[in-house]
């Protein structure tokens, strides 16, 4: 039998990403106001054209960089194999890792102070800081060397890693009550 599950988990911007929003809507509407004064005051009909162009531009522009913050990442389990996909603004979607769920060396609940002094050749946070469901996992694949994954699966996807799962690791992850 297929298992297939899917988690979407949007990313919550941060105070500074909020500022760097509205420092460049802030920025470009003023760089535009500058240059819609510019066309109406001087009539020349081949510069009123480059100008239009170029406000248009700066305003396409300033709504990619301005919606380029809206993140989210997308957790897939399928038959053993867990993906996560980095997805900004809805229109572009980057594979981050692959692996296999037999492949992991450790599982379990994310604590920030146990992991922090740990070497990894890649670091991956999937997830929400501070979130109440942090978990991670630990594992060695060709691309990304020896990576941590800091994620929020669901109940769903738990119960999936858990029956794919080395045994050593499923019950350090999951300690019988």
């Amino acid at each position: 039998m297929d298992t297939f599950f899917e988690k979407i988990v949007p990313i919550k911007k941060t105070p500074l990403q909020f500022a760097l929003q509205l420092s460049v809507a802030i920025f470009s509407a003023a760089v535009m106001f500058v240059l819609f004064v510019f066309i109406i005051s001087h009539a020349m009909a081949e510069l009123t054209m480059f100008l239009a162009v170029g406000v248009a531009a700066l305003g396409y522009g300033a709504w990619r960089i301005i919606t380029s913050f809206n993140v989210e990442y997308e957790y897939s389990l399928t038959n053993g194999y867990l993906d996560v996909d980095k997805i900004i603004a809805q229109r572009k979607r980057k594979r981050v890792l692959a692996t296999r769920i037999k492949d992991l060396e450790a599982f379990g609940r994310y604590d920030a102070a146990k992991l922090e002094n740990r070497r990894f050749e890649t670091r991956v946070m999937a997830g929400n800081r501070g979130a109440e469901n942090l978990w991670f996992a630990e594992m060695n694949t060709e691309k990304t060397g020896h990576t941590l994954l800091v994620f929020e699966p669901d109940d769903r996807i738990l119960e999936a890693i858990k029956k794919d799962l080395p045994r050593i690791v499923a019950s350090a992850a999951f300690p019988k009550e």
